[in-house]
């Protein structure tokens, strides 16, 4: 048997082109609408979203795109650009303040949350959203990268679930210390071993929590091989702990201790942290001078020493740390002149050298500072 095509009239071919042409047009747009269609979210995402949005006060009107199938496309979700399309960030912070007023988000964090299974950052810092304490099912978030709940209303103990977030690489919790029923609450923490799971954490700001009895801060945070900021400021820290031998921090950049009253002496392990940029110790001490150590941090940058009542003169070495650019020192009861060697200090851009003693008019090498921005020189006679 024999098979074999018999060819099409020439009057008809062109109209074959033109249908064949048109098929591939048409599927090519079948094609970019189903593709841009399927970019929306899963469906039980979704609903978890709504469920959240259910249990807030929305009075700015921040939650009003979040109608409709395409969950993508909502206010403040991200969602993955591979297939299938996971929601990964939840941001509905307010950094800017801009509904700092009366027009902030309050309410409870739903459980709902939990159905988020590929959440990497959750942003509700700056809200009035809050409870009796941080929920513990926010442990079940494990995918979390970020984590940012500053600046809201929650109090309690903090809970050791937050260890269960492995993967974490920052974790906001700067809490509100905040008046209720005559009484000052914020969060409030036994105990840091929970910390210690979250090996690959490199910002941690726990500041104005209550930490009086964590008398475990320093061993578990200096166990943080990948931190690089710390911030614990206003926390009661207790320093009444058994010595540590070897406190290095040895990715540290940025250690804030300010507002937790430690006695006499600033604690000679900060002289270690060889890699700080940034040092904040602020009304930690009450007399006692400024520890040689410090000189060795050659890479600072920013200095804040003040309201320390070291009631001594500025060290010479001070002026060896030549790549300051903010340097205070005010609320200290320096004497003395004026050192003319901060001049040295070439790219200082804010200096606070305010409520000291000093004898001495304003010099006028301060002049030849020429990236200087910010002074203050009020004086105490």
């Amino acid at each position: 048997m024999h098979f074999f095509t018999i060819p099409p009239p020439a009057a008809a071919a062109p109209a074959f082109i033109i249908f064949f042409g048109f098929f591939i047009l048409h599927n090519n747009s079948i094609f970019c609408n189903a593709t841009s269609s399927n970019f929306s979210c899963i469906p039980s995402e979704r609903q978890a979203l709504l469920n959240f949005k259910h249990d807030l006060d929305d009075p700015a009107l921040r939650l009003a795109s979040w109608v409709g199938h395409d969950c993508c496309n909502w206010s403040g979700v991200v969602c993955s650009k591979l297939t299938p399309h996971h929601v990964h960030k939840l941001l509905l912070g307010d950094p800017d303040l801009k509904f700092y007023d009366t027009k902030r988000l309050s309410g409870e964090i739903n459980p709902s949350l939990v159905d988020l299974k590929h959440l990497r950052h959750l942003d509700l810092s700056v809200s009035l959203i809050g409870g009796a304490r941080i929920p513990e099912f926010l442990g079940c978030l494990r995918s979390l990268r970020y984590l940012n709940l500053s600046y809201t209303i929650f109090s309690g103990m903090i809970p050791h679930q937050l260890g269960n977030l492995t993967n974490l690489h920052s974790l906001d919790l700067h809490s509100i210390y905040r008046e209720f029923n005559g009484t000052y609450i914020s969060p409030y923490a036994k105990n840091l071993q929970w910390l210690s799971q979250l090996s690959s954490l490199r910002y941690l700001d726990m500041s104005w929590a209550d930490l009086k009895k964590a008398s475990d801060w320093l061993e578990v945070t200096n166990s943080l091989p990948s931190l690089e900021v710390l911030r614990l400021s206003y926390c009661n820290l207790n320093f009444n702990f058994r010595p540590i031998y070897h406190v290095n921090f040895s990715s540290l950049s940025l250690l804030d201790l300010s507002g937790n009253y430690l006695g006499n002496n600033i604690p000679l392990w900060v002289s270690n942290l060889r890699s700080l940029t940034s040092l904040y110790l602020s009304g930690i001490a009450t007399g006692g001078s400024i520890p040689d150590g410090i000189q060795n941090l050659t890479f600072l940058v920013h200095l804040d020493l003040s309201d320390n009542s070291l009631n001594t003169s500025m060290p010479s070495w001070l002026y060896s740390l030549s790549h300051l650019e903010v340097l205070n020192l005010g609320s200290n009861g320096f004497t003395g002149p004026i050192p003319e060697d901060i001049q040295n200090l070439t790219f200082l851009v804010h200096v606070d050298l305010s409520e000291n003693s000093f004898n001495t008019s304003i010099p006028s090498w301060l002049y030849s500072l020429s990236h200087l921005e910010v002074l203050y020189l009020m004086l105490i006679n």
